[in-house]
């Protein structure tokens, strides 16, 4: 929540989040009760989606609050070219 808040004050750039979880709803509504602008929630997704994505995507990004060490995420964007 606190990567889409900090989003939120960015304004124009879009997020694309790929995947679900139990904090989904709360997560899209995480301005205030308000859907976050410039952000599109697109669920789960095959992995060819995903790694589709990051090809295209200016620099990835992981929260810093993420508790795993190295996640698959950061690995599958430097494979598929974003830096």
């Amino acid at each position: 929540m606190t990567m889409l808040r900090a989003w939120g004050a960015l304004g124009h750039i879009p997020l694309k989040v790929v995947g679900h979880g139990p904090l989904l709803t709360e997560t899209q509504h995480s301005s205030g009760g308000q859907p976050c602008r410039h952000v599109e929630f697109l669920g789960h997704r095959p992995r060819e989606r995903p790694l589709k994505l990051m090809k295209g995507a200016r620099f990835p990004r992981v929260p810093s609050e993420c508790y795993e060490n190295f996640p698959m995420s950061i690995s599958e964007a430097f494979a598929s070219g974003c830096r």
